[in-house]
């Protein structure tokens, strides 16, 4: 059996070179650019989780136990063009209607379709038609990811490492490879095959892989690989070689962008943008500087307002510089061209400059918008102008009932703008602020109306 399939692949590899030497070439101007530069292959959706239901022969849960595909498509992407999809995977339809969103790791990885024969064991006969993973990008569920190209990398590295609950020797393998992926900052990503429980598993060692034996890597499809452990102890430097000359190969210029959405029930929305020879998504366009008040009062809140638009369309997210050293969460996503309004609460005097960026839901980021330069200060324009709203109301009176009778425990920022009589200048505090001052506050709002002293 072994001779039948060594000779039968020893025949293609002949009929490739053969057909290989007698295609025409493409010309020296350059006339076949444009064709060379489309981009042709096979996006594979993997979903893992990220701590396995399965353990391996010692007793531990796998990492990135594929369950199975959310998609397989073969694609086609001009020079310069994008291309995206989005698609949903039912954990109930795959068999795994208990997952969790907070276990979960999806790996989108592109194969080109050009292909090469590879021996997994050579010697032995393991062959197979390599296709070369050409970009990686991952996310968890509510996170987006990118194919990324850091540490001198052409592009994220994509590890399928096949096991079983019973191989002994498969988790010096699993170790090793957990440990670069965790520690040693290269752009990797890895999936589990556990093929004696995962059917999915199963069927890609053995229709792809040939029926390779585990424990096995395959890194980028079977650009190269690594059978059983190595006998000399160095199984984690026989890894990183081959990571590393992954790492270093030449590929097609791709921009591979990410984002999974849990939609409750073990369902996931997958987005996937690949750009080739151009961003995957363009950052939002940008920002002016917010909109809001430019004289405000501390310890109340204060609107502020942002918008923008993207380019594609995407849901864009804002994030906000206070100014005083605060940065806030990220809110959103808003619809392309939404205004974004929060509030904020300075609690002492300062001069604030306040700015804004916008992310787009593939993470793509603006720069800063400019400043709005925020005066924050204890009074504004009379005494008893609690709030900061410029004039003396019934908000005012709520709040100064409310300091003396219901939260009296409760500071102000500022006792100054309460002390309305004066009684604790130039430093008023809290047993400044009395009856008296309340009366003042009712005479201006109800009897007299005399106008209430302006700020110091």
């Amino acid at each position: 059996m072994k001779y039948y399939k060594l000779s039968t692949m020893l025949l293609l590899a002949l009929v490739v070179v053969f057909s290989t030497v007698l295609m025409p070439c493409a010309s020296a101007n350059g006339a076949n650019n444009s064709s060379r530069a489309a981009y042709s292959g096979t996006l594979r959706v993997y979903v893992a989780e990220t701590e396995s239901r399965w353990d391996d022969d010692w007793g531990r849960p796998f990492h990135y136990a594929f369950l199975g595909f959310a998609a397989v498509d073969e694609i086609n992407i001009a020079d310069l063009e994008v291309w995206d999809t989005t698609l949903t995977w039912d954990a109930s339809a795959a068999g795994f209607g208990d997952v969790t969103e907070g276990n979960l790791t999806v790996f989108a990885v592109l194969f080109n379709s050009a292909g090469h024969i590879e021996d997994l064991r050579p010697g032995y006969g393991y062959w197979f038609t390599a296709h070369d993973g050409d970009a990686t990008a991952a996310a968890h569920p509510g996170e987006s990811g990118r194919n990324d190209t850091t540490a001198g990398f052409t592009h994220t590295v994509f590890v399928e490492e096949g096991s079983a609950t019973t191989c002994v020797n498969c988790p010096y393998v699993a170790d090793a490879l957990h440990d670069i992926h965790a520690n040693d900052g290269y752009p990797l990503h890895y999936v589990t095959l556990v093929e004696d429980r995962s059917i999915p598993a199963q069927n890609r060692l053995n229709e792809y892989y040939n029926n390779v034996p585990v424990p096995v890597g395959i890194f980028d499809g079977g650009y190269r690989s690594m059978m059983g452990r190595d006998p000399g102890g160095d199984t984690r430097g026989e890894y990183v070689s081959r990571i590393e000359a992954c790492g270093a190969r030449v590929v097609p210029p791709l921009d591979m962008l990410l984002s999974v959405t849990w939609l409750g029930g073990g369902d996931l929305e997958i987005e996937i943008g690949i750009g080739n020879g151009a961003p995957a998504s363009s950052a939002p366009n940008a920002l002016a500087a917010p909109i809001g008040d430019d004289l405000v009062s501390p310890g109340y809140g204060h609107p502020y307002q942002v918008s923008t638009t993207d380019p594609e369309s995407d849901s864009i997210s804002y994030q906000f510089d206070w100014g005083d050293g605060s940065l806030s969460e990220w809110y959103g996503p808003y619809a392309s061209g939404e205004t974004c309004t929060q509030s904020y609460e300075w609690d002492s005097e300062n001069v604030c400059d306040v700015r804004a960026k916008a992310r787009d839901v593939w993470g793509s980021t603006t720069d800063w918008s400019a400043s709005l330069a925020v005066s924050v200060e204890c009074c504004i324009g009379t005494i008893g102008n609690l709030d900061g709203l410029g004039i003396v109301d019934g908000t005012d009176l709520t709040i100064m009932i409310d300091v003396l009778f219901i939260h009296p425990t409760v500071p102000l920022a500022c006792w100054g703008t309460a002390d309305c009589d004066g009684s604790g200048a130039p430093n008023p505090g809290p047993m400044d602020v009395d009856g008296t001052d309340l009366t003042i506050m009712i005479d201006h709002l109800f009897i007299g109306m005399d106008p209430m002293p302006p700020c110091p």
